[in-house]
């Protein structure tokens, strides 16, 4: 029977049990390597694009034509609406580092053979560099501190990391790593 790209990715991530160790050393080596800073995470994340070659640009929303980010990988050039707000344009400088940085590992995880068609493996890669970019705006051993700190309030928990309610809700079902889980939480996206 025929399965759907979107069932594809679901049941890779169930299998891993939404938790990918090297995603998470790749935000940890990300934040030791460029020298992230927390309260400046925007200006680091644009300066170590820049180190990768990539120009980041602001632009308008008539000029977007409803896009909320474009990148033009010619002209290395990451270009971002206006109307993201930081934490969202902090998330998506962290998933074009995540697509730069994590190719390989994006790739190996893409070539699962559970994933038969190129649209699953597109959304594994997109649905990974996201994971990514969660674990680059959310460190797993901070965010699993606060979580318990602050009994998985969200909306607080994403105030504190910048961090969007839905990016906040993704990280919190990613706390799996032996040893240092969180509360096992498994979500639903309605459209």
């Amino acid at each position: 029977a025929s399965r759907l790209p979107t069932e594809e990715v679901s049941d890779l991530i169930q299998r891993h049990m939404n938790h990918f160790p090297e995603l998470e050393e790749g935000g940890e080596a990300l934040w030791r390597e460029a020298r992230l800073d927390r309260d400046y995470l925007y200006t680091t994340l644009v300066r170590f694009l820049a180190e990768l070659g990539v120009q980041v640009r602001v632009a308008r929303t008539a000029d977007m034509h409803g896009a909320v980010r474009r990148y033009d990988p010619d002209a290395k050039v990451l270009t971002l609406s206006e109307v993201l707000r930081r934490g969202s344009r902090n998330f998506q400088l962290a998933y074009q580092v995540g697509l730069l940085t994590q190719a390989a590992t994006l790739d190996r995880f893409a070539a699962d053979r559970h994933l038969t068609s190129e649209s699953s493996r597109a959304l594994a890669r997109v649905a990974l560099a996201n994971y990514f970019a969660g674990a680059v705006l959310m460190p797993y051993q901070p965010f699993l501190e606060a979580a318990r700190s602050e009994r998985c309030d969200i909306d607080l928990l994403g105030h504190r990391f910048r961090a969007s309610y839905e990016q906040t809700c993704h990280r919190l079902t990613t706390l799996r790593r032996p040893g240092a889980e969180g509360v096992p939480f498994h979500m639903v996206r309605v459209d």
